[in-house]
C-alpha cells in the first residue's frame, strides 16, 4: 500500500467537480463538528467544577 500515491490520487480527485462539492460538504461537517465539541466541552467546565467542589467539601 503505498501511502504518497492514495494521498495523490485523492488530491486529484477532490479537484474534480464532484469531488470538490464532496470535499467541501465533508469539511463544513467536520468544521460544525468540532465547533460543537468545543462549546459542549467548555459549558461543561462549571457543572465538573461543582461536582469537584461538592466532593471536596465532602472530604472536609
Amino acid at each position: 500500500m503505498d501511502l504518497i500515491s492514495d494521498l495523490n490520487q485523492f488530491l486529484l480527485w477532490s479537484q474534480t467537480p464532484l469531488g470538490a462539492v464532496a470535499v467541501g460538504n465533508l469539511t463544513a461537517a467536520a468544521a460544525t463538528g468540532t465547533a460543537l465539541a468545543i462549546v459542549g466541552s467548555i459549558r461543561s467546565i462549571p457543572r465538573r467544577f461543582e461536582r469537584w467542589l461538592e466532593r471536596r467539601a465532602a472530604r472536609l
